[in-house]
C-alpha cells in the first residue's frame, strides 16, 4: 500500500472537487429551506466519509488525521449551503411546512391578526429564505 503524501492528497482533492460540488448541487437543488439544505448536505450522503474511506482503502494514512482528509470537503459543503439559491414557496406552503398548517399560529408568531394572513394568502404572497414577498406587477418580456 502506498504512503499518502501531501502532494498526493492535493492531487486527490483536485480530482474530487468537481465531484463534491456536483454531488452537493444535486442534493440541494430545489430545496426551499436553509435548515433542510444543511440537513441534506450533512446527512443524506456523506461525501467526506466516502472520500476518506476511498483514501484509506488505497493509501497508508498513518501520518494524517481524518480531519486532514475531509476538512476541505467540509469547507465546500458550508460554502454551498451559504450560497444556495433561495427557492420561493407559496405562503400557504410555508405555513403548512413551518406552522403545521395553522394560520393562527403563523399570525401569532408574526404579531399580526389572522385577517392579515388571509389578505397575504389572497394576494399570493411568497416566502424566500424566511422572508415574505408580495407580487408588485407582472413584468413584460
Amino acid at each position: 500500500m502506498k504512503k499518502l503524501t501531501d502532494s498526493a492528497l492535493g492531487a486527490l482533492k483536485q480530482e474530487w472537487t468537481d465531484r463534491v460540488n456536483r454531488a452537493i448541487s444535486n442534493q440541494i437543488a430545489r430545496v426551499a429551506y436553509k435548515s433542510d439544505i444543511e440537513e441534506i448536505v450533512f446527512s443524506e450522503s456523506d461525501i467526506a466519509k466516502d472520500f476518506a474511506d476511498e483514501i484509506k482503502e488505497n493509501f497508508n494514512t498513518d501520518d494524517f488525521e481524518e480531519w486532514d482528509l475531509t476538512e476541505w470537503i467540509r469547507d465546500i459543503q458550508y460554502a454551498e449551503i451559504e450560497n444556495a439559491a433561495p427557492v420561493a414557496v407559496s405562503l400557504e406552503q410555508y405555513i403548512a411546512d413551518k406552522f403545521d398548517n395553522s394560520q393562527v399560529a403563523f399570525a401569532k408568531k408574526q404579531g399580526v391578526l389572522k385577517q392579515q394572513v388571509t389578505k397575504w394568502l389572497d394576494a399570493d404572497f411568497i416566502v424566500i429564505d424566511d422572508q415574505l414577498f408580495s407580487k408588485r406587477r407582472d413584468l413584460e418580456t
